[in-house]
C-alpha cells in the first residue's frame, strides 16, 4: 500500500537511459504478463527520444523509454486497466517515475515504433525513467489545474445495500483496501467507482460521468474501474486476505450506477 501511496504522475525526467539489468527486469515483468494473458493485451516497451507536449497531457520532459498498453480481440478494458496498473505500481516499486497516459495522445508516434499490428489497439502509454528529485513549477501548477491531489470523501463513493454510508468501525481490515480505492488515480480525477459492500461481499459499480471522453474511441472510464480494483485487490492480498472476483448473473440494480464485478471472500 506505501508502493500506491507514493506514485505519482511525473512529467520531467533525468537525461539518462534506464541501466540495462534493471530494462531487462521490467521487460521479463511485461513478458510475462503478456504470456499470462496471451491473445488479450501486449505491454510493448520502447526507447525513443520522443518528448514534448504529447497530446492533451502537456510537457513529457527527458523521458526515454515508454511502455504502451494494447488491447487485443480477446481482451476487456476493467482488465487492460488493472493490469496497466499493476505495472505502473511494479515500475514504482523500482523508484521509476510514470505518467499513465489515456486519452488523447500522438499515438501515430508510437504505433509504427512499437511494430504493432493493424488490428492492435494502442490505448495506454506511459514514459518511463529516473524522476527529478523536485517537481519543476509548470508540473506543479498543471497538479493543481487537474486537481490531481483532491479526492472524494468516502462517504461519497462507499456504501451499505441501501446506499447508505458505511459504518467505518465494522469495516477492520477492509477499511484500508476501500481507502487505496479512494485515493486511486482516474481520468480527469472523476473517480467513477462506487462500492456497495453486502456482509463481506463488495459490488463494484461505475457512476459515469455525462458527456465525458465521448470524442474517445473506447470507454476510458472502464479502464478507471480497472484501476480501483487493482487497489483493492493488491491492498488486500497484502494483508493476506484471499478472496475472489465473479460476475453476477443477476445484480443488484440502483439508479444511476452500472454493474461491474463481485469481489466474494474465500
Amino acid at each position: 500500500m506505501e508502493t500506491i501511496k507514493k506514485r505519482r504522475s511525473v512529467r520531467t525526467y533525468l537525461d539518462k537511459k534506464i541501466d540495462d539489468e534493471l530494462r531487462e527486469k521490467i521487460k521479463t515483468f511485461l513478458n510475462d504478463l503478456e504470456k499470462e494473458y496471451v491473445n488479450k493485451y501486449k505491454f510493448p516497451m520502447l526507447d525513443t527520444e520522443i518528448s514534448g507536449k504529447i497530446g492533451t497531457y502537456g510537457v513529457i520532459k527527458g523521458a526515454k523509454t515508454y511502455i504502451g498498453g494494447v488491447l487485443l480481440e480477446e481482451g476487456n478494458l476493467v482488465e487492460l486497466g488493472f493490469l496497466y496498473k499493476k505495472i505502473i505500481i511494479y515500475l514504482t516499486s523500482l523508484n521509476l517515475g510514470t505518467c499513465w497516459l489515456g486519452g488523447t495522445f500522438k499515438r501515430t508516434d508510437f504505433f509504427k515504433e512499437m511494430k504493432l499490428d493493424e488490428d492492435d489497439r494502442l490505448l495506454l502509454l506511459t514514459p518511463v525513467g529516473y524522476m527529478e528529485k523536485k517537481m519543476s513549477f509548470k508540473e506543479r501548477s498543471m497538479r493543481t489545474l487537474a486537481r490531481s491531489d483532491t479526492r472524494k470523501d468516502f462517504d461519497e463513493l462507499f456504501f451499505n445495500e441501501y446506499l447508505e454510508a458505511l459504518d467505518l468501525y465494522s469495516l477492520k481490515d477492509f477499511k484500508d483496501a476501500l481507502e487505496m480505492v479512494r485515493i486511486g488515480p482516474s481520468a480527469s480525477n472523476k473517480q467513477p467507482w462506487r462500492v456497495v459492500k453486502v456482509d463481506n461481499t463488495f459490488h463494484f459499480y461505475l457512476k459515469r460521468t455525462k458527456d465525458y471522453a465521448k470524442n474517445l474511441d473506447y470507454d476510458i472510464q472502464m479502464v478507471d474501474m480497472g484501476i480501483a480494483i487493482y487497489h483493492f485487490q493488491a491492498s488486500l492480498e497484502e494483508k493476506g486476505i484471499s478472496g475472489h472476483f465473479v460476475q453476477l448473473e443477476r445484480p443488484r440494480e440502483f439508479d444511476g450506477l452500472e454493474y461491474v464485478v463481485t469481489w466474494e471472500l474465500d
